[in-house]
């Protein structure tokens, strides 16, 4: 598995972020062309290396008119919706955004909708964000972890006039991440590189064992006191399968409640092997579920319900997708509220190679343990044996360790 592991060591902003990517072997010219694509007026993108505190380091700069508009979060997942760009990084921007969004509206007390985003929404930070996303896919990023943020101390101003550093966007963003204090004054971690590092870093703390690839080091346009003003992104590969026994890989997703939103619509007159690419591109996209309901329709027309549960960001991608790919010519949505227990993915090493088990927990209890579906296909096509016979020798191993203690 390639990964990333972003080395605060002096905190990080979206073009830090960018810079150390493309430092690391990310395209410039890629991203231009994909960037280009969100029609976002004229851009100059330019890299440039800069000496910070005697290390060599690359700036990610943007320039484009200072009179932009005022943007919605609504406005802004609507343009990366029609840029046309691959639907999963779409989706994984858009998250981004929500979550920046959420922060901002809980700092303001209003609703994500409407936040006014300021210099959030303002050209630069929505190109800083993309083109992270797009750096990560360019240079084959499977997983990305972080240090703790240092967070800095004193006052910026910033729209809403002078604030605390960290400011309360980046405190709401950074809630339950762990975080530093390297002693160096000022605004270490913007509002945009919090919002990246939160939505994407699966992993927080010590840099994970690697084979190291490459390295990348990003300045921002901060001047550092003490410590150079950079961030480095370290690339390499891990194992396929982790070296740590499956209970200590610890839960990946605790017990919670969350908001969804569900998009429904009926379809009767389309080639139903469609409903198979239809799926897997919703799933793409961020669905976190696709199923299909058998249902009679008006003059006793035999049809088919679609229904897509989707994390809010992702329901714009997801009715685009319904529009694009099936003959409706509409899309009924709603947001419904969901209990999800806590689950984590273990793989075991059994007689058949690795299988990855997902073990779902309540109150701390074991609720239930169910093999990869398509590791279990993966291993029996490789030794031309019976589905069944990988399942069941994956699950009895599960039963055999110490995963199912409470």
């Amino acid at each position: 598995m390639k990964v990333a592991y972003l080395d605060a060591l002096n905190g990080a902003a979206g073009d830090m972020l960018v810079a150390a990517a493309l430092d690391a072997g990310a395209d410039l010219e890629r991203l231009r062309a994909d960037l280009a694509r969100l029609d976002l007026g004229p851009l100059a993108l330019r890299a440039e290396k800069r000496q910070e505190h005697g290390l060599l380091a690359t700036r990610f700069l943007v320039e484009a008119p200072e009179e932009q508009p005022e943007r919605h979060l609504r406005d802004i997942l609507a343009i990366l919706v029609r840029s046309g760009l691959d639907r999963g990084l779409v989706a994984r921007a858009s998250r981004v955004f929500h979550r920046l969004a959420v922060a901002e509206a809980r700092v303001h007390g209003t609703t994500p909708d409407e936040v006014h985003f300021h210099e959030v929404g303002a050209v630069d930070a929505i190109v800083d964000v993309v083109a992270f996303v797009l750096a990560l896919d360019q240079l084959g990023i499977e997983r990305l972890s972080s240090s703790p943020l240092p967070l800095g101390s004193g006052t910026v101003t910033c729209a809403h006039g002078v604030m605390p550093v960290p400011v309360p966007s980046v405190v709401a963003l950074l809630e339950g991440l762990p975080t530093t204090d390297n002693g160096e004054e000022g605004e270490l971690v913007t509002p945009t590189g919090a919002a990246l590092l939160a939505t994407l870093a699966e992993d927080w703390g010590r840099r994970p064992a690697m084979r190291l690839l490459a390295s990348g080091t990003g300045a921002g346009t901060r001047t550092g006191r003490r410590l150079p003003n950079v961030c480095r992104l370290l690339i390499g590969e891990t194992d396929p399968v982790p070296a740590t026994p499956p209970e200590s890989q610890g839960v990946a997703r605790p017990e919670r409640d969350e908001e969804l939103a569900v998009l429904e619509t009926n379809v009767d007159d389309q080639n139903p092997q469609f409903y198979s690419h239809l799926t897997e591109r919703l799933l793409e996209a961020g669905a976190i579920d696709v199923f299909m309901s058998a249902i009679v329709m008006k003059q006793g027309r035999p049809g088919v319900k679609l229904t897509v549960l989707a994390p809010p960001p992702c329901r714009q991608a997801c009715e685009e997708l319904i529009l694009t790919e099936t003959t409706s010519l509409g899309v009924r949505s709603y947001t419904v509220r969901r209990r999800a227990l806590a689950r984590e993915i273990v793989t075991l090493e059994t007689d058949f190679g690795p299988i990855r088990v997902k073990v779902a927990r309540h109150l701390g209890q074991v609720a239930s343990v169910s093999p990869e579906y398509r590791d279990c296909v993966a291993a029996a096509r490789a030794r031309a044996i019976p589905l069944k016979q990988v399942w069941q020798a994956a699950l009895a191993k599960a039963l055999e360790t110490p995963l199912l203690e409470g």
